[in-house]
């Protein structure tokens, strides 16, 4: 697609990867958070569920310098709140800046104090996270059980359903579910799928989703278009329904630039729109997660019937 490089918005504004696990924050969660240290279900569903809070390597890095090895076994909240206070006074943010997770009310007097009563519940709860894990029979069941719980939305939830999606939990994890199994359409794909499809949308998102992830092939083909993929362990990786939903919203976020007169002077919708400035390297291949290998990661499983979402315990 060697076409659009020369294009002065995608060179000059911050975009995300159409596949999501290869970018920055994906790629620091399978090589440090997943896949390095105490391979025990706890501490690896543990561990992803910190990380998923912020969202940001920084903060992850300075929880694992100041705390030690991060095990559940270890896990100590009075200790974990007190430096998480650390890092905010000392001016440096907590979160990452791509998206904001709404705290729930749990009683503490800040987000972070909630988000780790969140992480509590995840982690305690009878049945807790790791239970259904191991024990839903259908990705969806997972997704809902998260949803459900407070400070939970569509989209937070279906970004935790993600990153867990990562790890393996000895063949036990949600990387056993094919990767079209379930999908969430945010805001933005919302307005992506509006934009690509003249607006006669309204119901049929996911719908829409997978028959755009079952015809890529054929589509680039009819458009003239070489897409070579996600290069991964020398294998060329196609988009999966979550890397459907990624760029329709990148796709909603460039028009919006476009409409806006980005490129052509300096001034974004709102304001808003972030320049791009690389922060971190990454290798020139992927790394894909060990647990994607799960033979049962071949067959589909979609529940049957209408997606319905639950009710807020």
């Amino acid at each position: 697609m060697s076409r659009w490089t020369d294009d002065p918005i995608l060179q000059k504004y911050r975009f995300c990867s159409v596949f999501r696990v290869s970018d920055a924050a994906s790629q620091f969660l399978i090589r440090e958070v997943i896949e390095k240290g105490s391979q025990t279900h706890e501490d690896v569903v543990f561990r992803v569920i910190l990380f998923n809070i912020f969202t940001r390597i920084e903060t992850y890095k300075t929880l694992e310098r100041r705390l030690g090895p991060l095990t559940w076994k270890r896990y100590d909240h009075a200790e974990f709140e007190e430096v998480l206070r650390d890092i905010e006074r000392s001016g440096v943010s907590l979160y990452t800046g791509a998206f904001q997770k709404p705290a729930p009310r749990l009683g503490g007097s800040s987000n972070y104090e909630n988000h780790l009563h969140l992480l509590d519940v995840l982690m305690k709860k009878d049945p807790n996270l790791v239970d259904i894990i191991k024990n839903c029979e259908f990705l969806v069941e997972a997704y809902d059980w998260i949803n459900s719980l407070p400070g939970m939305g569509d989209f937070t939830a279906h970004q935790l359903l993600l990153d867990l999606s990562y790890a393996g939990l000895n063949g036990k994890g949600l990387s056993r579910f094919h990767p079209s199994d379930f999908v969430v359409a945010g805001i933005g794909a919302v307005k992506g799928i509006e934009l690509c499809f003249n607006g006669l949308t309204k119901g049929q998102e996911t719908e829409i989703m997978r028959w755009m992830c079952e015809n890529q092939e054929k589509m680039f083909a009819r458009l003239g278009l070489h897409f070579d993929g996600l290069k991964a362990r020398g294998k060329k990786q196609l988009l999966h329904l979550c890397d459907i939903e990624h760029t329709l919203c990148e796709v909603y976020k460039y028009e919006k630039l476009v409409r806006s007169g980005a490129g052509k002077r300096d001034v974004a919708v709102g304001g808003k729109a972030r320049k791009f400035e690389p922060k971190h390297v990454l290798e020139r291949e992927a790394t894909i997660p060990k647990a994607w290998s799960n033979p049962s990661r071949k067959v589909k499983r979609v529940r049957a019937g209408k997606f319905e979402r639950v009710g807020k315990e």
